[in-house]
């Protein structure tokens, strides 16, 4: 039984790095890198200090919020999805 539990606590572990899509985190860091960094990384609001949920980045790189303008006819679902996990997963 000791031996069950201790496989399933390490496979539980194991989870969480091999949870992250790879291809996702590539496409958004370099969707990141070219749109979002000159602003996000020099006095915008800081992304990493906001941690905001997936939905709340999709729906401001989507719309717009303030002063950031919308991305929605520059980005397409597949890349605003892709960015907004990747900011979301950066820094777990």
């Amino acid at each position: 039984m000791k031996k069950l539990l201790a496989i399933m606590i390490v496979g539980l572990w194991g989870c969480s790095d091999s949870s992250i899509d790879s291809k996702k985190m590539a496409l958004g860091s370099k969707i990141y890198s070219n749109r979002c960094s000159a602003c996000h990384d020099h006095g915008a609001p800081n992304l990493n200090e906001l941690k905001p949920e997936i939905a709340q980045i999709i729906s401001a790189v989507t719309s717009g919020r303030g002063m950031m303008p919308s991305f929605k006819d520059q980005l397409t679902t597949e890349e605003i999805e892709a960015v907004a996990y990747y900011i979301f997963n950066k820094n777990q």
